[in-house]
């Protein structure tokens, strides 16, 4: 397991010296072998301290890395800040993004963005009803210069970071959440427009999405934005995915909610070779009897029925999406039934 700390000390004139230190697991990191720790004398942008008061050391272990780089050259920690000078005190968990000058270019864009990242918290978000509740709570940002050497006079290394509250994993895909939680971000991003402010990278796959104990929190603020949503009007009083985004303007809210409701309630399937609109089908026997190109001609009808059967069942359970009144029964679901009525003469192959 990796272990890392981070020592963070306060003086009277509120200015926080950051050292992160570094386990042997760390030397995966390819520029930094011989790395024990690195020593952030100032911080870019303080929010939140995260010393306790009367204390002026605190520390974060970090238990875990989160990544070792995605592609744009962060490495993302978690950790656990405790206070020593007060163990009764319930320990926080944080999140540290890091960058280091490897790509010069890469690095200046990145450091860029936690410097946006910070400023837009303390500009708009400290202040907010979503500090902490919808978005994570800012406490610092960082940049210092080390040596990737034992001894100073050696090659330096610029590095940068950002600490925020641990929300959990930021990587939770809104298709595959229950409904309740995917109602929950949705909600959260309309709400977030409402209040004036465009997130710029939240996508229905999840990214920068995190899950705490069912609460949504919306990770990463570097492209975030003031925004005057064309669309803070909106009321959902129902289901959300009801939203008619044929008439909505902004940009965010439109895909995020035309594309989470194609993907759970698209227009269409297809069917060996064959584009099948759901408005069309009222039946198990519609899907089933449809035309097949001959080029599918030899697959088991066992793997056809079940395909059948679960495209039937969706189209059930979501009746009112594609049809007036009420759902249907689904009916027998034998094939061997089906068989016997109809007979395997009946399944029509043509060219495509």
């Amino acid at each position: 397991m990796l272990i890392t700390s981070i020592l963070v000390m306060t003086s009277k004139s509120n200015v926080m010296t950051l050292i992160l230190q570094f386990s042997p697991l760390t030397t995966r990191i390819p520029y930094a072998k011989t790395l024990t720790e690195i020593s952030f004398q100032h911080p870019l942008v303080v929010g939140s301290a995260l010393s306790m008061s009367g204390t002026e050391t605190a520390v974060i272990n970090v238990t875990r890395m989160y990544n070792f780089s995605d592609e744009s050259g962060i490495f993302s920690f978690w950790g656990e800040f405790l206070s020593p000078n007060e163990p009764e005190r319930k320990s926080e968990s944080v999140f540290i993004r890091m960058v280091f000058e490897t790509d010069r270019i890469g690095y200046l864009c990145n450091v860029e963005r936690f410097k946006d990242e910070s400023r837009f918290y303390l500009d708009h978000v400290v202040s907010s009803p979503f500090h902490g509740n919808g978005i994570p709570r800012f406490y610092a940002s960082y940049e210092t210069t080390f040596s990737t050497k034992p001894k100073p006079s050696d090659s330096k290394l610029k590095c940068g970071c950002i600490i925020v509250q641990d929300c959990g994993v930021p990587d939770t895909s809104l298709i595959d959440s229950d409904e309740e939680f995917r109602s929950k971000a949705i909600e959260l991003l309309i709400k977030l427009h409402k209040y004036g402010i465009r997130h710029g990278s939240i996508t229905w796959t999840g990214t920068n999405i995190s899950n705490l104990g069912g609460a949504p929190f919306f990770n990463d603020l570097s492209l975030a934005r003031i925004h005057n949503c064309q669309d803070k009007a909106i009321e959902v009083t129902g289901d959300i995915l009801e939203v008619d985004t044929d008439y909505l303007q902004c940009g965010e809210l439109k895909d995020i909610l035309r594309i989470i409701s194609f993907t759970l309630y698209p227009d269409y399937f297809e069917w060996y070779g064959y584009i099948r609109y759901y408005s069309d089908v009222y039946s198990l026997h519609d899907i089933f009897q449809g035309k097949r190109t001959r080029r599918y001609r030899g697959r088991s009808l066992e793997y056809e029925w079940k395909h059948a059967v679960d495209t039937w069942t969706h189209l059930r359970d979501n009746w009112e999406v594609y049809h007036d009144g009420e759902a249907p029964a689904l009916g027998d679901t034998s094939l061997e039934n089906y068989l016997e009525i109809y007979g395997e003469d009946s399944i029509e192959y043509v060219d495509s």
